[in-house]
């Protein structure tokens, strides 16, 4: 099985995708993570194949839109029309750098910041799977089936846990 996980953010975004892609490559998963380009060193030190995504999310940030995005706090309208604001410049490009992340994968792990990668694996006929983030931190046995829903990676992961 060939898996394509895709994140986009900051390292806390990233890292617990490190630590997925680790526990897939320990179980003989041929397995890639297309993330900001800042982190190919984070990937890099774990052994992690990488492909670079056009994302800088420090930058972005440093911007007055950014900055406007940050101050918006839990208002999910001034959340979703800011976040459009920072991702629109990105457009073709970033839509690109997915299409080439998932080529050659079986199924796509994407963050939820990354969600143009579901439309982009549907596009590919891949099937996509958004990653849950569990409420008190990510655990390296239990990501598995979290970023999956179980269904898709459990064959290829024998002894990963049930659902529920």
């Amino acid at each position: 099985m060939r898996v394509a996980l895709i994140t986009t953010g900051s390292r806390g975004d990233v890292q617990p995708f490190v630590a997925l892609a680790r526990a897939l490559l320990v179980r003989r998963v041929d397995v890639w993570l297309a993330a900001p380009a800042a982190f190919a060193p984070l990937a890099r030190a774990y052994d992690v194949a990488f492909r670079p995504l056009p994302v800088d999310p420090v930058g972005m940030l440093a911007t007055e839109v950014g900055q406007r995005w940050i101050a918006g706090g839990r208002d999910p309208i001034a959340f979703l029309r800011g976040l459009r604001k920072l991702a629109d410049p990105l457009g073709e490009d970033l839509a690109d750098a997915m299409i080439g992340a998932c080529d050659g994968a079986d199924v796509v792990v994407y963050a939820t910041l990354a969600f143009p990668a579901w439309h982009v694996a549907d596009a590919c006929g891949v099937p996509p799977r958004e990653a849950a983030r569990a409420q008190g931190g990510w655990g390296a046995a239990g990501l598995v089936t979290l970023a999956v829903g179980g269904a898709v990676l459990r064959r290829a992961l024998p002894g990963a846990p049930a659902d529920g």
